[in-house]
């Protein structure tokens, strides 16, 4: 599994496509040494968002109409939503019948009620 390929994180990219990368190259924007920066340290919550990688603040700029913010928080639950619905349908094929009401529970609450 590649690191963070589900959670979105505070400044670290997760899951890119690398043709990306290649063509960013390719067209001059970027260098090899600065896509490490690009997707350790620039990226994430901070990338989206454009000024933190704090939940916290992005939650306080979404109260303040901040359009990036919105999307970052957005991204971060979609994210989210996923990793539990596969996380869900792992458990739920391999455990007792409680043990998956459980998780649809778990699903329901992260999902609808959010």
């Amino acid at each position: 599994m590649v690191r963070g390929a589900n959670a979105a994180m505070g400044t670290r990219s997760g899951s890119v496509d690398p043709g990306i990368l290649t063509h960013l190259m390719r067209q001059g924007q970027v260098d090899g040494q600065n896509i490490d920066k690009i997707l350790n340290q620039n990226s994430g919550l901070l990338g989206v968002s454009g000024f933190s990688s704090d939940m916290r603040d992005i939650l306080t700029a979404i109260e303040q109409g901040h359009e990036s913010a919105k999307l970052a928080f957005e991204i971060c639950v979609h994210r989210l939503r996923a990793a539990i619905g596969g996380m869900a349908f792992a458990i739920s094929r391999q455990t007792s019948a409680p043990l998956s009401i459980r998780m649809l529970l778990l699903w329901t609450l992260a999902c609808v009620f959010w």
